[in-house]
């Protein structure tokens, strides 16, 4: 077989791979799932900076299987971590996803007073293996 030939089936293979609808627990499609998470992700970056949004009541086990290049597709960037005790499953790699806006402006504290600033935006950790969600957690700062 001619290598640009197999070259073009490969790229095929994989494109209708990914654009395969994945089955979730509820027995839905990941893209309805996907949908849902990115749309409350939108929402929740929205918000003025400093806002601190509940999670929405959106189960993260509904990205299980989910390939992490669409997730990040849906939600954007996500930041590496160490999955340490945070996930239930050993997964290869973790990444976390920021649910809200990011920080407030630092500002200049008036001579004798201090700001304290407490917590951060809630995160959605995932664990990854083969390029795909093996557990997935909602994680509140403190």
């Amino acid at each position: 077989m001619p290598r640009h030939l197999a070259v073009l089936i490969g790229t095929c293979c994989l494109f209708s791979t990914l654009a395969m609808p994945v089955a979730t627990p509820a027995g839905e499609s990941s893209t309805s799932a996907l949908d849902a998470f990115h749309t409350a992700f939108v929402a929740a970056r929205t918000l003025p900076p400093g806002s601190r949004p509940l999670p929405p009541d959106l189960e993260p086990s509904r990205l299980i299987h989910t390939p992490l290049i669409v997730l990040k597709g849906y939600l954007g960037a996500s930041m590496q971590l160490d999955c340490g005790e945070l996930l239930s499953c050993r997964a290869e790699k973790c990444v976390y996803f920021t649910y809200g806006p990011g920080p407030t402006a630092p500002t200049d504290d008036p001579p004798g007073s201090i700001t304290v600033v407490t917590g951060g935006p809630w995160l959605l950790v995932v664990g990854v293996s083969k390029g795909r969600v093996v557990d997935a957690r909602w994680l509140g700062q403190k």
